[in-house]
């Protein structure tokens, strides 16, 4: 579980804003797409994605980031400076009051996606098999958050 500057649970689906980081262009607003324990993700991070202040999701080529920050740039230095910044003054808020609604299609899309996979492989699998019991459990996932953003 991992909290914000306030205190509040950051969760998968949540508007959060970055302030303070070195680069000037990782701050600002993005939407959570994966946390650590996630049944659809294997990472200790938080994955997020960059939104617009309308709450429309970015197609900037740079739009995925992670949480804490993690700096690429090909100046090892620079890299190290950006840590060590960002690790001290970085900060991370949820925050209240953006449009989600293309937040929510998004992990609509998830689950329509584990659907679809789950009608093509569950007569090669068996619905009992592992494979299978996973992907229903990634689309579950992915209903609850569907279900928190409403």
């Amino acid at each position: 579980m991992m909290m914000d500057k306030n205190g509040r649970e950051i969760k998968t689906g949540d508007v959060v804003r970055i302030t303070g980081a070195f680069f000037k262009n990782d701050n600002g607003l993005y939407f959570v797409t994966d946390m650590a324990g996630d049944p659809s993700y294997c990472g200790t991070d938080i994955s997020l994605t960059r939104i617009c202040k309308n709450g429309h999701i970015s197609t900037a080529k740079y739009r995925v980031s992670f949480w804490p920050l993690v700096s690429f740039c090909s100046d090892k230095m620079k890299n190290a400076v950006a840590w060590d910044w960002n690790r001290e003054h970085a900060e991370i808020e949820v925050v209240d009051g953006i449009d989600r609604s293309e937040i929510r299609d998004h992990f609509v899309k998830e689950v329509e996606r584990s659907d679809e996979f789950l009608k093509r492989y569950a007569p090669l699998w068996g619905k009992h098999s592992s494979e299978y019991v996973k992907y229903v459990i990634i689309r579950d996932h992915y209903r609850d958050v569907v279900a928190s953003i409403c």
